[in-house]
């Protein structure tokens, strides 16, 4: 049992480490693809080859997210405890921060907190960074998705038991395999 422990455990950090490894040089393929795909004089067959690639790179960098999401998870599993933090405040944090870049980005905004006012303690157990970072994301991927002019909406309603977090965005939405 303890030899499993140990290679559960080397396995964990080995996918950690080789997802942080592989960020950077997969964030300077992007760059440079995205480049060359601005430039005014490219071929039709090159903008298809670089259109193609942009593809594979968004994808390896979803992998990656995942294989990420995946390590804090377990990181989170054998370091959290469940503490009971104030998922409204929570909200409201991460709302305010993406205001300015909705605006910048010409995007509509609204945060409905079911009645709740920014100051309202509504407790959830968990984890605050990893909320602040999941919220974050969410609100990330619907600024990239959302097009000038569109609406992204975070909506926080509770029924008493239980809380309820929704991100609205009239973006081009997830494709149905990556949902």
């Amino acid at each position: 049992a303890d030899r499993l422990e140990s290679a559960f455990t080397a396995q964990k950090l080995f996918i950690s480490d080789a997802a942080h490894e592989l960020r950077t040089p997969l964030a300077s393929m992007k760059t440079a693809v995205t480049y060359a795909l601005g430039q005014p004089d490219v071929e039709p067959e090159r903008q298809q080859l670089l259109i193609g690639l942009s593809s594979r790179l968004e994808t390896m960098e979803r992998l990656i997210n995942d294989l990420l999401l995946q390590a804090r998870a377990d990181e989170a599993e054998t370091t959290a405890t469940d503490r009971l933090v104030n998922v409204a405040a929570i909200v409201a944090e991460t709302a305010e921060a993406f205001q300015p870049l909705f605006e910048e980005n010409g995007i509509r905004f609204s945060l409905n907190m079911d009645g709740l006012s920014p100051g309202k303690r509504l407790y959830v157990k968990g984890d605050s960074k990893q909320l602040l970072r999941l919220f974050s994301n969410l609100l990330d991927n619907a600024t990239k998705n959302t097009p000038a002019g569109g609406e992204v909406s975070l909506e926080v309603t509770t029924d008493g038991v239980k809380v309820v977090i929704k991100v609205n965005d009239t973006g081009c939405g997830i494709a149905p395999e990556h949902l």
